[in-house]
């Protein structure tokens, strides 16, 4: 007996299990080379803390606080037809436009080339701020505007 990822959620679960017990996703019988698909939101109409908590519970992992000021964004990749589908109606409740897209083997999703990301983690939280002001050099350099990552906090200039 072996620990191996559930494909559905990626949790551990025994080798010798019938079912996931994080996600219910049955592992006895089911194709190792089966699909994979991704929901990619397209538009939120009215966006506040309630649909972002509602995309969350719905989307656990997707991270979606970072997300939704860049849309169209990938909210999940690597995932059943049949969850994806669950998922898609379940956002479709909230008025939320989604596409289910089939992720094609071997090509790796890259972030949109026109999408400001991190150098250093590749996340699209970045802030842009001015340099401020330091006690050895007062205010030199203080009206530079430098980019700053949400993620790991890697400062750059643009």
């Amino acid at each position: 007996m072996a620990l191996i990822d559930c494909p559905e959620c990626g949790g551990l679960v025994s080798s010798e299990a019938k079912a996931c017990i994080h996600c219910g996703f049955p592992l006895l019988g089911s194709e190792q080379g089966e699909a994979k698909y991704m929901i990619l939101l397209e538009s939120v109409p009215n966006i506040n803390a309630y649909i972002i908590s509602q995309i969350a519970y719905i989307c656990p992992g997707c991270e979606i606080k970072r997300k939704i000021n860049n849309l169209p964004c990938i909210l999940l990749t690597g995932i059943s037809l049949q969850r994806a589908k669950d998922m898609q109606s379940e956002l479709d409740k909230l008025r939320v436009k989604t596409v289910i897209s089939k992720l094609q083997e071997g090509t790796p999703i890259e972030p949109a080339k026109d999408v400001l990301c991190c150098p250093r983690c590749k996340s699209t939280a970045i802030t842009t701020g001015t340099k401020g002001y330091g006690l050895i050099r007062g205010f030199i350099g203080s009206n530079k505007t430098v980019n700053r990552c949400g993620r790991c906090g890697y400062s750059w200039e643009p």
